[in-house]
């Protein structure tokens, strides 16, 4: 499902566009101020609302409640037990939380702990480099890369074409920007490189081609 303000009930759904508001477990939802209330989704986009367990946020100024979640972005504000996060955090309450920041950065706690706090904690500093060197973008895989599907020669909507091979139907989205427009193999060429023997380029090596803001992810949409 494509498009904005969609109101979905149900499991594993992949949904993309802002605004959207779901309930259920093993959803995809790709797009900013998103509402999800569940287990096991993955959410991608800023401003996200996301209450449940076992969930995946990418994104910031996220608002997380629940337990063994896990995600990055700044802003954040986590209420809840065991949950993992990368960024600049507000723990609000809960426990054994692992919270990693960068050096420049800092976490917080109203009521809750914190396990780990690299950069602020002082107990195991690690430099903004060093951390980054441990992030990578997320890209389609090689089996979605195969479900390409080439544009009809009769086809003039030229938005329905990749903005790189202009010859593929665009199926991915780039997040942060939610900027859309690629095909998920030319998606892993700029996730890989051209060999895509290689490992995946880190966080800051990624460039959206419209907006060229950094890279997270980019997540083939159906």
């Amino acid at each position: 499902m494509v498009g904005p303000n969609i109101r979905h009930t149900g499991d594993g759904a992949k949904i993309a566009g802002p605004n959207a508001t779901v309930r259920g477990d093993n959803n995809m939802v790709v797009g900013p101020n998103a509402r999800v209330i569940g287990d096991n989704n993955m959410v991608i986009g800023s401003n996200a609302h996301v209450t449940g367990d076992e969930n995946t946020i990418r994104g910031p100024n996220a608002t997380v409640s629940g337990d063994a979640n896990e995600g990055y972005g700044d802003n954040a504000v986590i209420t809840g037990d065991g949950n993992k996060w990368c960024g600049h955090v507000c723990v609000e309450s809960g426990a054994e939380n692992v919270i990693t920041t960068p050096e420049y950065g800092s976490a917080q706690t109203n009521s809750g702990t914190i396990v780990n706090n690299f950069g602020s904690s002082g107990r195991e500093k690690r430099s903004r480099e060093q951390h980054e060197e441990d992030r990578f973008v997320e890209g389609p895989t090689p089996n979605e890369a195969e479900q390409d599907e080439a544009l009809a020669e009769d086809d003039d909507d030229d938005t329905n074409a990749c903005t790189i091979c202009m010859s593929n139907k665009a199926c991915c989205v780039v997040s942060p920007c939610m900027h859309g427009g690629l095909c998920a193999t030319c998606a892993r060429g700029l996730c890989f490189g051209q060999d895509e023997e290689e490992q995946l380029k880190k966080l800051g090596d990624v460039h959206c081609p419209r907006c060229r803001r950094d890279v997270e992810s980019i997540k083939r949409v159906y």
